[in-house]
């Protein structure tokens, strides 16, 4: 875990955000099938389109499939863990260094790497 540095950011996957993406995505593909190759140019003057085109067979098919997935793995929470970029082992060393009050971990002035100190030893610095 200490060695993904300092910036890393331990994702959790949004329950929402993956119905909202999953949505967003089904219509980006109907666009794509209803203007094939037209070309569509977006300009910052211009509000973006929140049509949104009836699903084709194929989109109506794989919709109701995905989101049944979605709400099977992340709203009964039996296959996935809390943060979806990391392992179990990593979660549970991520926690086991935060609640640590016998450590200090800070980053180095210079290139970037991080240090692990005693609380004592870092208070006598």
């Amino acid at each position: 875990v200490v060695s993904k540095g300092l910036l890393f950011l331990p994702s959790t996957a949004g329950d929402l955000d993956l119905l909202t993406e999953l949505r967003l995505f089904a219509r980006t593909v109907d666009l794509k099938l209803l203007f094939k190759d037209a070309e569509c140019r977006e300009t910052a003057l211009k509000q973006s389109s929140v049509f949104v085109p009836f699903n084709s067979p194929h989109v109506k098919a794989f919709l109701p499939m995905c989101e049944q997935e979605i709400y099977e793995v992340y709203f009964n929470k039996q296959k996935v863990s809390k943060f979806y970029n990391l392992s179990k082992e990593e979660q549970n060393a991520l926690i086991s260094l935060s609640t640590n009050e016998q450590i200090i971990i800070k980053p180095t002035d210079k290139g970037g790497m991080i240090v692990l100190m005693g609380s004592g030893q870092y208070r006598e610095w």
